[in-house]
């Protein structure tokens, strides 16, 4: 299957015949998804999908290694939610990826999650 280049929300949507992000059938969305590749915009690395979260993007955490923390420690441990991290981290803009799934294109023991805008 040959897949227009662009973001990943218009492909489910016309996928799908859905109106809007809310509406996409998750389930089958992780089907159609799954060993495409995609570019992520700001890093432009290709990267293969291997699955969706289960939480949205404002309830996924993972472990962000920080060089300082607050306290002048070195290397200390966060935990932040990945929207959190694209939007004060990275300063990026994220409309509406803050309650959908986000796209998983790590290992299945260490996942590497980015939101569906991001791409």
């Amino acid at each position: 299957m040959i897949v227009q280049p662009g973001p990943i929300v218009d492909f489910l949507i016309a996928n799908q015949n859905v109106r809007d992000p809310y509406q996409i059938d998750w389930a089958k969305a992780k089907r159609t998804l799954k060993n495409l590749r995609i570019k992520a915009s700001p890093s432009n690395m290709e990267n293969k999908i291997t699955g969706l979260s289960e939480l949205p993007c404002n309830q996924q955490t993972f472990s962000l290694k920080q060089r300082r923390d607050e306290n002048g420690d070195e290397s200390a441990e966060v935990t932040v939610t990945v929207y959190d991290y694209f939007v004060k981290h990275r300063n990026i803009e994220l409309r509406f990826s803050s309650n959908l799934s986000c796209i998983n294109v790590g290992k299945p023991k260490k996942p590497t999650y980015i939101p569906l805008e991001v791409n």
